[in-house]
């Protein structure tokens, strides 16, 4: 037997609201609880950053009821942008991720751990989108914001610190160039990372060929200098360096600006010793005193030290260039072109007393010496037993980029350098 019961429309809607609030009510003990029951939760399609219509189409969905007042599971963030707008569009009860794992977990494993260490608070108000494509949501620490018309987001919070999360972690960027990308998953940043265990997070943002200097110059000329290890010091005019090659302008600067990094680590200036630029109108004047080198350093310095998460900054000098001429030495001479036209006296002579008051002028945190930790140009080239007196060089192909073996000795310094290990 059957009954009908006949509801009034505001019935049927006070009904609803009372299902949908006892049900929130338990989402919330659950939440409490630390507990997580996945069919409690709809899965939401991926956010589309762009073109900019699938943008707004997507925030608008997600942002309007019932999705805004439903349990949701958002996929994985990639970047900023999707991490924007899950803090715009969420709901009550929302999580992002695709396994109990992501959602539970803020440790150095996660590739979401920086979102669990975003001191957000808790949502003052509604999604709101103004102007048109761009969308927005107050919090009680700060503040998202998706624009949909330049695909990007933006996060204006503070991190937690260390040790106000569960997991402790340290999230550490290492800006640099080639010497800092050289060697895939045995390069510095990645020995480094795994030198120093799951209480840090070691991200790698060197990009290969890049300058200090904020209009550094790209090419290296002549080519084959590091084939040819004796060829001679060609006049400035047989060559010439083009396009931008600066730091600067790279993506890996601005995703450093927004990591909210605990620790950065500045390894730049080998490419800007090619000739080209330090001793071209790159460096302002006098020729090769590194006037504007050291001005570009200081503000990138001070610029990384007032970032939100108050990251400590420290200036790593580089690898020695070493020659690979036998006629000349390891210090080499002005008469043989080091690796790709680069200047010896540079990055042998200048480098290390110059990045240090570079250091001294921004207020950075520290000079950490890999110059002289790899032996500098007080070293041998002879094999291992031939001249026991003196220690060996870097091991290098051509004079800048140490191997891994070498790259080894590089993680173990900057760790010492940042206070991680003794």
């Amino acid at each position: 037997m059957q009954a009908s019961v006949q509801l009034s429309p505001a019935a049927i809607t006070a009904l609803q609201r009372g299902t949908q609030q006892s049900w929130m009510q338990g989402l919330e003990l659950l939440a409490k609880a630390k507990k997580y029951i996945a069919q409690a939760y709809r899965i939401t399609p991926p956010f589309v950053s762009s073109p900019a219509a699938a943008c707004a189409s997507w925030m608008r969905a997600q942002c309007a009821v019932p999705a805004n007042e439903s349990t949701l599971v958002f996929p994985p963030a990639k970047g900023n942008t999707s991490m924007a707008a899950f803090l715009v569009a969420r709901g009550p009860f929302a999580y992002i991720g695709a396994a109990k794992a992501t959602i539970e977990n803020g440790t150095s494993s996660d590739p979401l751990f920086r979102l669990h260490r975003l001191d957000t608070g808790k949502p003052t108000g509604a999604c709101t989108e103004a102007p048109k494509g761009t969308f927005s949501r107050n919090w009680t620490k700060g503040k998202a914001v998706v624009d949909c018309t330049t695909a990007k987001g933006t996060l204006d919070f503070k991190m937690l610190k260390s040790d106000d999360t569960g997991a402790g972690v340290v999230s550490v960027s290492c800006v640099g160039d080639s010497i800092t990308v050289a060697d895939g998953n045995l390069s510095y940043p990645d020995q480094l990372g795994r030198l120093l265990g799951a209480g840090y997070y070691v991200t790698n943002r060197g990009v290969s060929g890049h300058t200090m200097l904020n209009s550094g110059l790209c090419g290296a000329g002549p080519g084959g200098s590091w084939r040819h290890r004796c060829l001679a010091t060609p006049n400035a005019t047989t060559y010439s360096c083009t396009g931008n090659c600066s730091y600067w302008a790279t993506p890996q600067f601005q995703a450093t600006l927004h990591s909210g990094a605990d620790i950065i680590t500045i390894m730049l200036g080998t490419n800007d010793a090619k000739f080209c630029n330090w001793f071209g109108p790159p460096n302002g004047v006098p020729a090769g005193a590194g006037t504007q080198f050291a001005s570009d350093y200081v503000k990138m310095i001070k610029l990384f030290k007032a970032l939100p998460s108050r990251p400590k900054v420290f200036v790593v000098l580089p690898p020695p260039a070493i020659s690979q001429c036998p006629l000349t030495g390891p210090a080499g001479n002005a008469s043989i072109c080091l690796a790709y036209n680069m200047s010896f006296v540079a990055i042998n002579t200048i480098f290390p007393a110059l990045q240090r008051q570079i250091c001294k002028d921004a207020g950075c945190d520290g000079v950490i010496d890999v110059w002289t930790a790899l032996n500098g140009t007080s070293c041998t080239t002879l094999p291992p037993g031939v001249q026991k007196e003196t220690p060996p060089c870097p091991d290098t192909p051509d004079g800048i980029h140490p191997h891994a073996d070498t790259m080894a000795v590089v993680a173990q310094t900057i760790a010492k350098g940042i206070g991680a290990i003794n």
